[in-house]
């Protein structure tokens, strides 16, 4: 039996979203450079993804080759400057190689030499130490920052006032107040600005949603650091999958494992409560690992269907009323597991994971001038639910979250205001 995707929620896949939404953003990738392979039904029901592509069925375009925009347009090349020469820096570098128009020339590491063997991988321009050449160079359209959230305010700040558009990785910085002060930077400059919140982009992550709009409960479990994991999961809760305003944050944690001496707790059960009523619970539980669940899942549970995001969003299990298994859609591309510096690609094109897609979507919002997927306004928002989080875990009470985000200044997020209560 078919999921229930297709016709009845196809059309709230993009509701609430930026201008454009998500499926505006995949049409467009799709009719410029496709992808490997089409979706296949086995026998038992299963659908599998060959090689990273979308999951429909169909026959897939050809991948564009040459200098072709978006639309089909003919376009000016994107050139991209490099800032941190790391293993995210790889990812980036090998994923900007299948968006048709944009071309990393210039690499930057605190590590010359390591910033060299980019340029030698990559091609391009040059290779320095020195983050404000890259910033400061005129031929340069936008940069690539992975550098860690210590650096990303006053990189990414430097940048939006130089002009440059701007992918940053997650997390945008320790504090409320950089991320302020990124933000306001960012939206006065008019630079367009993604948020390497990946998953949201994710081809499963995007068919969960699509097949359960409107959970009315979420469950998310997650080992590792609450500062570069719990941010991903977080934004799907609360930029993708909850479209209602967050409204009340309760948490339990405490300092287990000592993983982050600069946070008061490693781990937590938390509770987030929405104004439509619905509810997700997330569970961050530092060290202890479950080889079932792997390092990450997602569950969302609406009125008639259950989806269960397994195997690091490898896979999505679509179960009915009555807990019988609808359908399985499932990856068959390249694992998680990073290559070896400059040998070979890693999580791309068209990975599990998004990470392809995030690269093209700010491709793709700088010629259009469209607001891309995750914006610097989300990366405040989920940074603001991290550390009400936390508050609520230190003092035991709840948090209301309206109430929060005035006392330290933040706006609404892409829902706007709760209306304190439920």
């Amino acid at each position: 039996m078919a999921a229930p995707a297709t016709g009845t929620t196809q059309g709230a896949a993009g509701a609430g979203g930026p201008a454009g939404g998500r499926g505006a953003w995949h049409r467009a990738a799709r009719a410029v450079y496709g992808c490997r392979g089409a979706g296949r039904v086995g026998a038992a029901g299963d659908t599998h993804v060959g090689g990273g592509g979308p999951l429909q069925s169909g026959p897939v375009p050809a991948r564009a080759t040459g200098r072709v925009g978006w639309g089909g347009r003919t376009m000016k090349e994107l050139r991209v400057g490099v800032i941190g020469c790391g293993g995210q820096g790889t990812l980036h570098c090998n994923n900007a190689r299948y968006v048709p128009g944009v071309r990393t020339v210039a690499y930057c590491d605190a590590d010359t030499p390591r910033a060299e063997r980019f340029l030698q991988t990559y091609g391009g321009a040059y290779a320095t130490g020195d983050a404000q050449r890259i910033i400061g160079d005129p031929d340069l359209d936008a940069v690539f920052i992975q550098t860690g959230p210590t650096h990303h305010p006053r990189l990414v700040a430097a940048a939006a006032r130089a002009g440059k558009h701007i992918f940053c990785e997650k997390p945008i910085a320790l504090t409320l107040g950089e991320a302020q002060g990124v933000k306001a930077a960012v939206e006065s400059a008019g630079v367009r600005f993604v948020y390497g919140t990946c998953n949201r982009l994710a081809p499963l992550v995007q068919r969960a949603q699509r097949i359960v709009p409107q959970p009315v409960y979420s469950l998310c479990q997650c080992q590792d650091t609450i500062t570069h994991q719990a941010v991903h999961n977080l934004d799907l809760a609360v930029n993708l999958f909850h479209a209602s305003p967050l409204v009340r944050v309760y948490a339990q944690g405490d300092d287990v494992w000592h993983l982050e001496r600069d946070l008061p707790v490693d781990s937590f059960v938390a509770t987030l409560t929405f104004a439509d009523r619905s509810v997700h619970c997330y569970i961050q539980h530092g060290s202890s690992r479950n080889g079932t669940l792997r390092k990450y899942s997602y569950q969302l549970f609406g009125r008639a269907h259950c989806v269960f995001l397994a195997d690091r969003f490898k896979r999505c299990i679509v179960h009915g009323s009555s807990g019988e298994v609808l359908q399985t859609l499932s990856f068959e591309g390249p694992d998680f597991t990073p290559q070896a510096e400059g040998t070979g690609d890693v999580r791309g094109p068209f990975g599990y994971m998004g990470h392809c897609e995030e690269i093209a979507d700010l491709a793709a919002c700088v010629r259009s001038g469209a607001e891309p997927v995750m914006t610097i306004r989300d990366a405040v928002h989920v940074l603001a639910v991290e550390k009400a989080i936390l508050e609520s875990a230190q003092t035991s009470l709840p948090v209301d979250f309206a109430a929060f985000c005035r006392r330290e200044g933040i706006g609404p997020g892409r829902w706007g205001w709760g209306d304190g209560g439920v």
